[in-house]
């Protein structure tokens, strides 16, 4: 809203509720007038600077124009409402206060956009609520059949692309599996026939199979070494008895005292207890035999008993 002063013209920008709190009277800030602007406050600010006060009023026109004015007032839109200008009501009103001076109503109104601070206003205006019309019954026909034909169609469609991708990020994920642990599968029996198809196409390594339980000692022997003092000569011979070729194993030695506690223990590895070392990589072949030849180092008279293991 805007008001204009009646004496130097100067325009102003206010809010109805900050003019009923001063209760209608203004002070000009460029040439210090005081005047009454109750009845001077128009949308159009072009309106408020053509707006001509009118002489002063006696006491009762005074207190009519005053209850016009608050009854403006207490129509004040809330924050809630849209930044607009002054509604229908309020605008009769200021009419109303206009035709009690004397004056003739503006010819006509330009409504513009206000530029309002609710921020510190609270929130009190209620909107009744109003039912949603109801649709046409052509509308529902429509919704009905439209539902029918989706359901009817999609009842029995199945997304074979989808299905399709499903089942193939499946396969990925478990032949990513066994491409990672393919090292530990391949000691199961039940794998290995899987795997090696697996690997045949791709052109993969696998380790030879590992069965310690299924190789026998045949023979064993150890004897003070003929040639070398305080040193053992070590005879053993075993056989593989799996179907399947394995990998050579480490090959234990091991010495306890009367009691069976430990007294000394090596490991060999197959390398340093097979006649050709390069064969290794081919595995022991089912039904073959090894002899193995290994010297050691006397653990002493406590030792008075000998194990072999395989590992």
């Amino acid at each position: 809203m805007y008001v204009a002063c009646p004496s130097c013209k100067a325009l102003y920008k206010i809010e109805l509720v900050h003019l009923r709190a001063a209760g209608g009277q203004l002070h000009c800030g460029a040439c210090k007038t005081r005047f009454n602007a109750s009845a001077a406050v128009f949308e159009d600010p072009q309106q408020a600077l053509a707006y001509e006060y009118p002489p002063q009023v006696g006491e009762a026109e005074a207190q009519a124009i005053d209850e016009l004015v608050h009854r403006a007032l207490d129509q004040v839109p809330g924050p809630q409402e849209e930044e607009s200008g002054s509604t229908a009501g309020e605008t009769d009103l200021v009419d109303d206060i206009l035709s009690a001076q004397g004056a003739e109503p503006p010819p006509e109104r330009v409504s513009i956009q206000a530029d309002v601070d609710f921020s510190a206003w609270p929130p009190v205006t209620e909107f009744p609520a109003t039912a949603p019309a109801a649709p046409p019954p052509e509308a529902d026909e429509f919704h009905q059949a439209y539902l029918l034909q989706h359901a009817v169609g999609g009842a029995g469609r199945t997304n074979w692309g989808m299905i399709a991708t499903a089942l193939l990020l499946v396969a990925l994920l478990v032949a990513q599996y066994i491409w990672g642990d393919r090292y530990h599968l391949a000691q199961f029996a039940q794998w290995r026939p899987a795997l090696d198809m697996f690997c045949k196409p791709l052109d993969c390594d696998l380790p030879l199979r590992r069965d310690p339980g299924q190789i026998e000692i045949t023979e064993r022997e150890i004897v003070r070494h003929p040639y070398i003092a305080d040193a053992l000569l070590v005879n053993a011979t075993f056989v593989n008895n799996a179907d399947f070729p394995q990998a050579y194993p480490l090959f234990q030695i091991s010495f306890s005292d009367v009691s069976g506690a430990p007294v000394a223990a090596r490991r060999f590895r197959p390398a340093e207890y097979l006649a050709v070392p390069a064969a290794m990589d081919n595995g022991m072949a089912p039904g073959e035999q090894v002899h193995a030849v290994l010297e050691i180092i006397d653990p002493g008279e406590r030792a008075v008993s000998f194990q072999f293991e395989f590992l």
